[in-house]
């Protein structure tokens, strides 16, 4: 059985929700924390195909957002859909699309996110694209004539792909039939569709006597119908409620929505993960990048865990990567605080960057128990007061610290202390892209070796800190 989200509905006119139950969809305010799909429907929508260049991993990701800031300077609600790839030339071909939003709609978006868990935002372009994608539809251009609560919707699909999407006013046998030909005259002209090409029209939630009296002159088109799909569906007859339906029950992954407005999304799908030991040491590296102290996670517990179930965590992390690939993020976008987001992204050190060092470096040695993360961003050169715990921060070029500190397990002799010691040493010099201090290095000094008589155990009460530094860009 497939739980469906709650959904609102944006427009410049109306704001609503629906949510989903026994009885289908009724229109009624979901309960508190529930999770949220959002639908915005405004006259400004755009549409942009472009080519960027193919590139993987968080550079893609910054490149791609820099693109769609310049292409739409001061829209926050836009993405980019992919289409298809030119491995030999290294190119991607994308539709950009934005969503224009007033200060209201962000207001009301944002006021949304602090008590529902959004997953997503779309527009009935990308709900119709989804369907035509689900429903393995991706040749051929179609114009869908599509009523929604703000007036009458025409999107333009080539071969699945969203490139236009007109809010026009509601049906009416005098003004709609005019629209769909001014669109179908644009199309041409913009050479989007061969001339003299009769374009394929189909009416979603249109009556057939509607759709008689809407059909436009002078223009060739030919009037077509949307197959039936099991499992999803039918919006020729449900038309805008079907696409709802669509985008609460299995949502597409490419949204519009900001990262800070998908904030409780993201707490759910890493607390879904957080069997694994590895990913819930990820996460209280989040919550420690702050300053804030994990004291309810039992570091013993957590370190063995990590040790033990290293060969099932590659498995399990390459699905949460494909999960999270699904909907076009990594696991550096997961962020689930605000505060710590602002501060991991005014250095671009990310989640997985924290976890892969902090794992890297102290997750090796079972006898290795982490107690503690520090991190913080300054104009910093990395500095240890050699009296303390803290990582000191002198004037310098732009950089991120990050102080471990962490114990040893106990009642472990001798031998085995010298070498958890001496792991930790040489791991800390090959964390790539980060440099650690000359106290971490000469770690273990600090604390003199106590051999108790008549045994070889050693004294493990003592503590350590490690310091490392990352510089970013000003």
């Amino acid at each position: 059985m497939t739980i469906k989200s709650a959904v609102h509905y944006l427009s410049a006119g109306a704001s609503r929700s629906w949510s989903f139950t026994d009885w289908g969809l009724q229109d009624a305010e979901p309960a508190e924390g529930a999770q949220l799909v959002v639908v915005v429907d405004f006259s400004d929508e755009m549409h942009s195909p472009a080519t960027v260049p193919l590139v993987r991993g968080s550079d893609g990701a910054l490149l791609r957002r820099r693109r769609l800031e310049r292409e739409f300077p001061g829209v926050t609600l836009s993405a980019m859909l992919p289409i298809s790839r030119r491995r030999r030339e290294g190119v991607e071909e994308v539709v950009m699309i934005a969503a224009g939003a007033d200060n209201d709609v962000q207001e009301t978006l944002e006021a949304l996110s602090t008590r529902h868990a959004i997953s997503g935002i779309y527009t009935p372009a990308l709900l119709v694209a989804a369907w035509l994608r689900r429903a393995r539809l991706m040749q051929g251009q179609v114009l869908v004539v599509l009523p929604t609560p703000a007036g009458m919707r025409l999107v333009f699909v080539d071969a699945g792909r969203p490139l236009l999407s007109r809010l026009t006013p509601p049906l009416s046998s005098g003004t709609t039939g005019v629209e769909i030909a001014r669109t179908i005259q644009y199309l041409q002209n913009t050479q989007r569709i061969a001339a003299g090409d009769a374009l394929e029209l189909w009416f979603w939630g249109v009556s057939d006597a509607e759709a008689e009296s809407c059909l436009p002159t002078g223009v060739p088109f030919r009037v077509g119908a949307a197959p039936a799909v099991k499992g999803l569906p039918d919006p020729e007859s449900d038309g805008f409620t079907a696409l709802l339906d669509l985008a609460a029950s299995g949502a597409p992954g490419v949204q519009l929505g900001a990262d800070k407005l998908r904030l409780g999304w993201f707490a759910r799908q890493v607390s879904h993960w957080s069997r694994l030991a590895a990913l819930a040491a990820a996460a209280g590296a989040a919550l420690l990048a702050g300053g804030l102290e994990l004291q309810a996670w039992q570091a013993a517990r957590l370190s063995r865990d990590l040790h033990t179930e290293r060969a099932a965590f590659e498995g399990e992390k390459a699905a949460l990567v494909a999960d999270l690939a699904a909907r076009g993020l990594t696991v550096e976008d997961v962020h689930l605080l605000p505060d710590v987001e602002s501060r991991l992204l005014s250095t671009e050190v990310g989640l997985g960057e924290v976890s892969r060092v902090v794992g890297s470096a102290f997750g090796a040695d079972a006898d290795v128990l982490v107690q503690s993360l520090e991190f913080h961003s300054a104009h910093a050169l990395l500095a240890y007061d050699g009296a303390g715990h803290s990582c000191g921060t002198e004037q310098g070029e732009p950089g991120a610290i990050l102080q471990v500190d962490f114990r040893l397990a106990e009642d472990i002799d001798v031998r085995r202390r010298t070498e958890a010691l001496a792991a930790v040493r040489t791991q800390l010099l090959e964390v790539d892209g980060w440099r650690s201090s000359r106290a971490a290095v000469q770690i273990g000094q600090r604390e003199p070796l106590v051999v108790k008589a008549g045994t070889e155990s050693a004294d493990t009460g003592g503590e350590w800190a490690a310091c490392l530094w990352r510089g970013v860009a000003s």
